[in-house]
């Protein structure tokens, strides 16, 4: 260990509870989070930001330090410079090409880094600047054969959407209610004993920009309601089962 780091160690263990946090501005000021040099030349990795008790810290309130803040700076440069959406991956090996990143490890230091600029709105930055990595096929061939079938099916399509055309319950009730869950494999279940209500799997560990979509859900739900919002949640007890 640096004996600089040794030294201020040893001056915080007295401090109990607050070692931890001490430890972790520690790793930050002489490890390099998300873009300094660690020891023995391993190059840019990142502190943990989560504490003992397995909950995630609140983001750095010092903001990033200087080649931190070149780094967010070129990324949402390259982010803004392209006409469509981008995901953390792709920046990042924009700033592999642009050599602020030299080995392709240092992919979860950029994904904490720029995790931590997304939850403070750092320099221009928001939850949703970023797309969700997927790996889902983007379908966009299929159709109608003719335009006799179309017209055909979308004649039927217009009646079954008369028949099931309904008022919206809620505009009715005391409070607009959404069920949120944990599993996305739980969607049959809750489709079997609910209806009326919207259903929203979480799946865990759900991405900023997905937590940030459910935040704009829940506030054109408020506009257009007027009224409290109850989320009926079901998750299990880990660490891991709340959405932070």
């Amino acid at each position: 260990m640096d004996p600089d780091v040794q030294k201020k160690v040893e001056l915080v263990k007295p401090l109990g509870p607050a070692f931890d946090r001490e430890i972790e501005s520690i790793m930050d000021d002489f490890m390099g989070l998300a873009g300094g040099s660690g020891g023995g030349g391993k190059g840019p990795h990142l502190a943990s930001s989560q504490s003992s008790d397995g909950q995630r810290r609140t983001p750095w309130a010092g903001g990033p330090r200087a080649k931190q803040a070149k780094i967010l700076e070129t990324a949402l440069n390259a982010v803004n410079s392209v006409p469509y959406r981008v995901s953390s991956r792709w920046v990042f090996y924009r700033l592999y090409q642009a050599g602020l990143y030299t080995r392709k490890e240092d992919y979860n230091g950029w994904g904490e880094l720029s995790s931590r600029a997304r939850h403070t709105g750092w320099g221009g930055w928001r939850p949703d600047t970023l797309a969700d990595d997927t790996r889902e096929a983007v379908v966009r061939t299929g159709g109608y054969n003719g335009k006799d079938q179309a017209k055909e099916d979308l004649g039927s399509r217009l009646k079954d959407a008369a028949a099931r055309t309904m008022i919206d319950h809620f505009y009715r009730q005391e409070n607009y209610i959404e069920l949120w869950f944990e599993a996305r494999a739980m969607v049959g279940q809750f489709e079997h004993y609910t209806k009326y209500i919207d259903l929203v799997p979480m799946a865990g560990q759900p991405s900023i920009p997905f937590k940030w979509s459910l935040a704009k859900r829940l506030e054109q739900a408020s506009e257009r309601y007027g009224k409290p919002i109850i989320i009926l949640y079901f998750g299990d007890e880990d660490l891991a089962g709340p959405c932070d």
